[in-house]
């Protein structure tokens, strides 16, 4: 083999080496961008763990990430159901609930409830919300019986 051919492989092999460092970098780069959003991800986990297992339980209890969320909803899901519940507690009471209706202002949710304490009548009642429409007429019947007055 001749020097000049030597030379040109040399070369050659020169700017193999460098498309693999550069491919090898690039790879690298990657590898330490997932490695980064993955110790991201683990300290969230981490800190969601915490949260969540921190919570004051019996003993024996023990919980995933999804406990905080889980009792978020039924607490939310409880102040409809109770209030609903000593609505329609008496026998012949109706509680119609009207779909939400927040493009016209508040108030945004409306119950109406006839029973023994509105008179046989249907009274209105309404709220921010569907929970705190169905507290206004709870609240209101228990004025009601509190004075012992039976309309109806």
């Amino acid at each position: 083999m001749d020097a000049k051919r030597i030379k040109a492989l040399r070369k050659t092999c020169l700017e193999v080496q460098t498309l693999r460092d550069a491919r090898h970098a690039s790879y690298l780069q990657e590898c330490l961008d997932t490695i980064e959003e993955l110790n991201a991800w683990k300290e969230d986990m981490e800190d969601s763990t915490r949260a969540a297992m921190s919570e004051r339980c019996d003993a024996s209890e023990r919980h995933c990430t999804c406990v905080p969320l889980l009792r978020a909803e039924v607490k939310r899901l409880q102040a409809v159901t109770v209030p609903l519940d000593a609505l329609r507690e008496p026998e012949g009471a109706t509680v119609t609930i009207i779909c939400d209706n927040p493009e016209f202002g508040p108030p945004n949710s409306v119950v109406r409830v006839s029973d023994n304490w509105t008179g046989c009548s249907v009274q209105a009642f309404t709220g921010d919300s569907l929970a705190e429409a169905l507290q206004s007429a709870v609240e209101a019947m228990e004025q009601v019986e509190s004075k012992g007055d039976e309309p109806c």
